[in-house]
């Protein structure tokens, strides 16, 4: 990578996406909670991003065309009315941002499923402790990316990301 000269700055025009999202839950008994939410990302609105960079030459200014779409998300979870009392289990599904057609290799993404579980548990001291772990399993993404006259064609195998954490409640 070249370095930039000493007279250079760099500008990023940035939309971040608006989203709605809502969530109910049902008192099964007096003991369980049923939970439910889903979710809309505008996707689209973050779709083209302006990059500016000023340097003695002259300003250049490029706009990346990402053609993004909404997203959505839904999910269920099962658990106690007391989080710090049991189990809670929970899973969602997210759609993705881009199609197979238009994804690019430096955001290969794709929909995603969430499998969640948590535990928690009132000591005698009045303290509370849980453990939780959420695992994120990211489908294949295939691109079929031409940039600058090189064909990057491929796919991306499902990969899996795990959340884990620890809360001790005083």
């Amino acid at each position: 990578m070249l370095p930039l000269p000493s007279q250079t700055s760099v500008k990023l025009k940035w939309k971040n996406p608006q989203w709605l999202e809502a969530g109910l839950s049902y008192k099964v008994d007096d003991r369980h909670m049923l939970f439910v939410s889903g979710n809309w990302q505008e996707w689209s609105e973050f779709s083209q991003n302006t990059l500016a960079v000023d340097t003695a030459a002259g300003n250049r200014l490029t706009t990346l065309e990402r053609d993004w779409d909404d997203t959505w998300r839904l999910a269920v979870g099962y658990g106690n009315v007391d989080y710090y009392q049991g189990w809670t289990l929970g899973v969602s599904y997210e759609s993705s941002p881009a199609k197979d057609s238009v994804r690019t290799i430096d955001f290969p993404v794709d929909s995603s499923w969430k499998l969640s579980s948590a535990y928690g548990r009132r000591l005698a001291s009045g303290r509370a402790v849980s453990v939780g772990a959420t695992l994120q399993i990211v489908g294949d993404a295939e691109i079929d990316q031409t940039n600058q006259g090189v064909r990057f064609a491929g796919e991306f195998s499902d990969f899996y990301v795990l959340y884990a954490g620890v809360t001790l409640r005083f």
